[in-house]
This record gives structure tokens, C-alpha cells and sequence, in this order.
């Protein structure tokens, strides 16, 4: 679940639709895809806080936003 809840329906995982927020492609707009969501997940688990720390740049995206797009 963790590294592919974004890619549930919408781009949402179940907190996510809870807030009424989604994952979305940079490009299309369209909702986060499998691989996307697998993607900007597992960078996460693996690189934990300091993926957090790309938040801060100019468009306010952690490394796994930004390598998923």
C-alpha cells in the first residue's frame, strides 16, 4: 500500500482523499500513475528526511515529486 496508494483512483490513497487533496502529473495534470506513485514513494523510504528537504526549493516538490514529475 504505502508505495503505491497514490496511484488508487484519482491520484488519491485514502488520507489523501480524506483532505480532498491528489497526486497529479507536473505535465498532464492527470492523476499519479502506478510507476509514479512507485517512484516518489520508494525515494522516500529510502532517503527519508532528506527528501523533505527539496520542499524548500522553488517549486515546493520533494526528490520524489521531482523524479516521478
Amino acid at each position: 500500500y504505502y508505495l503505491f496508494a497514490d496511484a488508487l483512483v484519482n491520484g488519491q490513497s485514502w488520507g489523501k482523499r480524506m483532505l480532498g487533496m491528489a497526486v497529479v502529473d507536473a505535465t498532464t495534470g492527470r492523476p499519479c500513475r502506478l510507476w509514479q506513485s512507485f517512484v516518489r514513494n520508494a525515494l522516500l523510504a529510502v532517503l527519508g528526511p532528506i527528501d523533505w528537504l527539496f520542499i524548500f526549493g522553488g517549486r515546493h516538490q520533494r526528490l520524489g515529486d521531482m523524479a516521478a514529475n
